[in-house]
Formats: C-alpha cells, sequence, structure tokens
C-alpha cells in the first residue's frame, strides 16, 4: 500500500473533509463578496462621474480580482468591469478598494500611506481624484 502525505491523509479524515469545505465555502463566499464591490463600484463611480468627461481612462485593479476602468473621454464617463490598457492605472488590495469604494477610506489618504499604487499620468489620477471629492 502506497503511504500517503500528510497533506493526503488530512482529505481522508472526517476533520480534514470538513476543514477543506468550510476554506471552500469561505473563498466562494470572498468571491461573491468581491464581485458585489466591483458591481458596487462602478455604481458609485458612475453616480459620482456624473457627465463631465476628464480627458483619461482610469483603471482600478485589485489584487486578485479584476479591474474597473473608468473612460474619461466620453460623456457622461463609461464605467465598467473590464481589464484593458489605460491612462493610468491604480492598484489596490481588495480590502484597500473596498473601503475606498465604500467611503471609509480616503482615495488620497490611501496614496499617501502607500496602500495604493498609481502608475502612468499622475495628471489623471488627480483629475479622477478631484471629481470623486
Amino acid at each position: 500500500m502506497p503511504r500517503r502525505s500528510k497533506r493526503d491523509a488530512c482529505k481522508h479524515t472526517p476533520g480534514g473533509a470538513a476543514r477543506s469545505l468550510v476554506r471552500l465555502m469561505a473563498q466562494l463566499l470572498w468571491k461573491v463578496l468581491m464581485s458585489e464591490i466591483l458591481d458596487k463600484a462602478v455604481t458609485v463611480l458612475s453616480e459620482k462621474l456624473g457627465d463631465a468627461p476628464f480627458g483619461a481612462t482610469v483603471k482600478f485593479a485589485v489584487e486578485g480580482e479584476g479591474a474597473v476602468l473608468v473612460e474619461g473621454e466620453h460623456s457622461p464617463p463609461r464605467v465598467s468591469i473590464g481589464d484593458r490598457d489605460a491612462d493610468v492605472t491604480i492598484s489596490a488590495s481588495q480590502e484597500t478598494f473596498r473601503k475606498i469604494v465604500t467611503g471609509e477610506l480616503n482615495p488620497t489618504v490611501a496614496a499617501m500611506s502607500g496602500q495604493i499604487r498609481i502608475d502612468g499620468d499622475l495628471s489623471a489620477a488627480m483629475k479622477l481624484a478631484g471629481m470623486l471629492a
């Protein structure tokens, strides 16, 4: 009979199966919550931006989840879930992005404290931040 690794042994014990099931359920719940956060971000950003174009494309890249794209060349700016090249990319962890979208964290504070990374046209990010304030 072949020897089982500790990892394989856990899968074959009642406690190991339960832990695997709990871990899987937690991962699925997190995915649902993040999907809702990206959907909410589209709604919130669309409402806050109004009709005024700001002349740039901004991508919010959320680690492990995806991206929200703001196409500010249009009137009103188009906001969608998607990933393509942009004038500036603002990268954040899932938790930081959630806090920014829900208003718990100011984007400027997040940038100054290193919680988000800005790559590309900084003036485009500043224009967007001004419109969201």
